[in-house]
């Protein structure tokens, strides 16, 4: 039976996958903090190296990713993946601008928490879960060329940080 999902470009260490994650109504982010399942089924997958970006190594109808080896997942549609639930707990937040780098990526977006604070340790340890977002972002996935990607919409692997930094 097909889910109602969303449509995403999802980084690993060594590739780059398209296609669409199963939410069934839910948010992403949820689907993917979900700690009863290490996986996620992903929909109309294409599959290319990070290496060769232009050439399609695979296609298939679905394809099951472990989670943790996700460092990035960018949205790739405009409107939101669970609208009912976004108004249903729409809470106003503070929002910083913030540079990581997650794996091989250089990551430049907005956070947006809850609460007034610009402590980066409070911020990894209490405010956000495994994978969080940031807003109006831009990876730089190939350091020497400078490559980008733009997204509305990025979901951080917190595990694969190793640097977060609030900008000045």
């Amino acid at each position: 039976m097909y889910q109602k999902g969303a449509a995403v470009t999802m980084l690993t260490a060594s590739h780059r996958f398209q296609g669409e994650i199963r939410t069934g109504g839910q948010r992403l982010q949820e689907v993917l903090n979900n700690s009863l399942s290490d996986f996620v089924h992903v929909d109309a997958t294409q599959i290319f190296t990070l290496i060769d970006q232009e050439t399609e190594l695979r296609a298939t109808s679905m394809t099951t990713v472990q989670k943790s080896q996700l460092q990035l997942v960018l949205i790739d549609e405009q409107k939101h993946e669970a609208p009912t639930k976004r108004n249903n707990y729409h809470v106003q937040k503070n929002f910083y601008e913030v540079f990581c780098v997650v794996g091989n990526y250089e990551v430049q977006g907005y956070i947006h928490l809850p609460r007034y604070t610009r402590d980066t340790i409070a911020i990894l340890v209490r405010d956000i879960k495994l994978f969080f977002p940031l807003t109006e972002a831009t990876i730089i996935y190939d350091v020497g060329k400078r490559s980008t990607l733009n997204a509305g919409v990025v979901l951080v692997n917190k595990s694969a940080l190793s640097l977060f930094q609030i900008m000045d």
